[in-house]
Parts: C-alpha cells; sequence; structure tokens
C-alpha cells in the first residue's frame, strides 16, 4: 500500500504502519515520530492522517489493535485515544476510512467510518457526540470499510465495502441516532473502495465498476455511468466539475447534474495504470500511475 500521508504547509505526516507515524519539516528533516506497535492485516493500511488546528489524528488499523488517536503536531504528545473493536485472527473485519472535519448542524464535527457503524466526534477532545448503525452486512461476519464518510452541512453518508451497505444521517443528532436520524439504509451495494462528494442533496460515489448519483433523502440511485475499467480512486470537485480516474488512466470529467451523467470529456493517459485519485492544485492536476506523476494543465 502507499503510504498514507499529509502537509499543513510547514511539516510533512506520513504513516509508515507498524514503523509507526512521523513527522518531518519540508526539508525532510524529522521532527518526532510515535510508535504505535504492529499492524499487520492482508491488505495493508490505508488511512490518512489529518490535521486539526493543533492537532494530527489518525486511524490506526485494521489491526487487532485498532484506535482514533490525535496527537500534538508539534511534538507529537498524545492529546486522546479512542479505543475501537479490532480484527480477530482470521475475520475480515476493519476500517481504512480517513476521519473527515466538517462543520454539520452548528458545531465542528470530526466524522469517521468503522465496521458496521459510523460515528461524530468532537475533534479537540474525542468525546463521542453520536453514532448511527447500518454498515452491516447481511448474512455474514464481514464487516469492512473502504471508504471516508462523505459530510456536508445536512447529510452524513457513510458506505461499506464488499457488497456491504450504505447509509444516510441527518446531522445534527446526539447519542444513538440509528432511529431518530438515520435518513435510509441500502443493504446490499456494488464494491466500494474510492470515496465521494456531496453536492447539494445528492451524493456523487464510486460504485465499481461505476460512478452513480444518489438522492440523499431517499437513497434512490438517479443514474449510473459505467467506469471502463472501474475506478479505486475517488470523485473529485473542483472548479464546478467532477473528476475520476479510472484504473486504466483515463480521467472522466462530468457536470454535477443529479437528473443524468453529462460528461464535458474523457482524457485517456496511453498505458497507464492507476488507483490513486486525481490531485487539483493551483489550476493543475496531478495524476499517480503505477509507472509515472504526471501534471496536467492547461495550455499557458
Amino acid at each position: 500500500m502507499p503510504r498514507p500521508r499529509l502537509t499543513d504547509g510547514e511539516r510533512v505526516v506520513v504513516f509508515h504502519g507498524s514503523a509507526g507515524l512521523y513527522c518531518y519539516d519540508l526539508a525532510g528533516k524529522e521532527l518526532w515520530n510515535k510508535k504505535f506497535g504492529p499492524c499487520d492485516h492482508i491488505w495493508g493500511s490505508a488511512a490518512s492522517p489529518i490535521i486539526y488546528k493543533d492537532l494530527v489524528v489518525h486511524n490506526f488499523g485494521p489491526h487487532e489493535k485498532t484506535f482514533l488517536v490525535a496527537l500534538k503536531k508539534t511534538d507529537g504528545t498524545e492529546a486522546w485515544k479512542n479505543d475501537e473493536i479490532g480484527k480477530k485472527p482470521g475475520d475480515y473485519f476493519g476500517s481504512w476510512s480517513t476521519p473527515v472535519i466538517a462543520r454539520t448542524g452548528g458545531r465542528t464535527e470530526l466524522v469517521m467510518s468503522w465496521p458496521a457503524v459510523v460515528k461524530g466526534y468532537e475533534p479537540e477532545t474525542g468525546k463521542l457526540l453520536w453514532s448511527s448503525a447500518g454498515l452491516e452486512k447481511e448474512g455474514g461476519t464481514d464487516r469492512l470499510t473502504y471508504t471516508s464518510p462523505l459530510v456536508s452541512e445536512k447529510y452524513v453518508f457513510a458506505a461499506a465495502g464488499f457488497n456491504g451497505a450504505a447509509i444516510a444521517v441527518r446531522t445534527g443528532g446526539t447519542g444513538d441516532v440509528t432511529e431518530t436520524h438515520r435518513l435510509w439504509r441500502a443493504a446490499k451495494n456494488p464494491q466500494r473502495i474510492g470515496s465521494g462528494v456531496i453536492i447539494g442533496d445528492h451524493a456523487f460515489v464510486v460504485n465499481e465498476p461505476s460512478v452513480v448519483c444518489i438522492d440523499l433523502k431517499t437513497g434512490k440511485q438517479t443514474w449510473d455511468k459505467n467506469v471502463p475499467g472501474g475506478a479505486w480512486g475517488s470523485v473529485v470537485h473542483a472548479d464546478g466539475k467532477l473528476y475520476l480516474t479510472s484504473q486504466r488512466g483515463e480521467t472522466l470529467v462530468f457536470t454535477a447534474n443529479p437528473k443524468e451523467y453529462e460528461e464535458i470529456a474523457a482524457n485517456k493517459l496511453d498505458g497507464a495504470t492507476t488507483r490513486a485519485s486525481i490531485v487539483p492544485s493551483d489550476g493543475e492536476f496531478l495524476i499517480r500511475t503505477y509507472k509515472h506523476l504526471w501534471c496536467i494543465s492547461a495550455k499557458k
């Protein structure tokens, strides 16, 4: 698995799996590291650390020992830690989800998708604000969550992988909101690895091997566009358009039209294979393939 990383413009934080979490300055000098012990899974780790104010927050796992932890970004001192249910040997169980910070219902929340449940926390303290069940798989013991939750002022959308469930939750709740704020639950879906975006009342989501639009009020799928070769990356919203790069290196550019798939362009990188998401930066796009890093921009 590629090593999850992030930067705040002054430092770079990288998770090296069992080797731990490391922080470097922009010249590559190590500032601090935090070792959590083994992080061993047949499919590796993929959650990225995030920065919120003076904290680095990370989903450590999937492993028998699994937790959500916040460290001071200046020196790696632990600020808070929440233990979660870990994976038992031989089980298909775990979350590769990256936490999301968002302003919802008049407060700032850290939202995280776990096996079978999505939760909202107070990011400064780790205090649990709410939770909703519904991501468990019907008729099986698999509990696999690959995608990050999608969060807007009104909605949280969370999805399990490996033909698991998907749910939408109305924001603003407290405690167990399964009965009070969960809007709907779709019990079985195609594979979901890449994440999506929420625009208005609709989510645009990777639904391997396609991209779909979902009405968040009802759970109804309004359109479904096959992606040749499938996509493991995420839908990206930039410059008023949506972008999705397929495993074959073709980037689809389309509008956020909830009624029908409306394609603007399809751009192919010949011979490229990728499972990464396209990244916008200062008017340019970065695409990491198996063999190259591409930078795409308009003619200057």
